[in-house]
């Protein structure tokens, strides 16, 4: 899934760069090159509100193929955007963690939680209805959690694990009226911090409404 990502992205994104001719003949439910004009010059903004599910998965040591799964980190999310052209929008989004995940090993076992996740990205969109589109995002993600600990050998204690990269995913947009949508997508962090790699997956759906 995660090579299939990319591709998706650089498919929707070739789109955007037709020229406008090319636009106005894809029209889709009589969009034509005056909404297109519309929109480079007037952006159209929204916002978005719901929830996240983050999985994130730590190759400690690859030869060793020790490894270290953080669990299911559940969040709330809320996105902000601007479309500025009729396949391409830009947009911000965080999360913030809600429950804490009990973390059980052999020898230890952690309460880890979601501290934060930000995420700003490009969105390129590919209309397959008059209400419906396929997404496709590539930007740049942070993440940080906290995890408190307790180990037979080393003890107790609290960690904070940062990390940050180039994220990239697909999802969809639906309208369901005149300003009002459901939003879903996911998006992949490969990051690293210290001697770890981190491997973050997010899925998340929101109510999006657009000004």
């Amino acid at each position: 899934m995660y090579r299939v990502m990319p591709c998706a992205f650089t498919a929707i994104a070739a789109t955007a760069c037709l020229p406008d001719a090319a636009h106005a003949d894809m029209a889709i439910g009589g969009v034509g090159l005056g909404d297109i004009v519309r929109l480079a010059t007037k952006p159209d903004y929204y916002a978005a509100a719901g929830g996240s599910l983050i999985v994130i998965h730590d190759q400690v040591d690859q030869e060793l193929e020790q490894s270290f799964d953080y669990g299911n980190l559940s969040a709330v999310t809320l996105k902000g955007g601007a479309r500025v052209h009729r396949y391409l929008s830009f947009e911000a989004e965080a999360s913030v963690g809600v429950f804490e995940h009990d973390a059980i090993e052999l020898f230890s076992e952690s309460q880890v939680k979601l501290d934060s996740l930000y995420t700003v990205a490009a969105v390129g969109r590919l209309p397959v209805t008059d209400n419906a589109e396929l997404t496709a995002r590539i930007g740049y993600s942070t993440v940080d959690i906290t995890a408190e600990f307790n180990d037979v050998l080393a003890g107790s204690g609290q960690s904070n694990l940062e990390t940050e990269g180039v994220s990239y995913g697909v999802g969809f947009d639906h309208d369901v009226g005149e300003k009002w949508g459901v939003t879903g997508d996911v998006t992949v962090l490969q990051g690293n911090a210290r001697i770890l790699q981190q491997r973050v997956a997010a899925v998340s759906i929101a109510l999006r409404r657009r000004f």
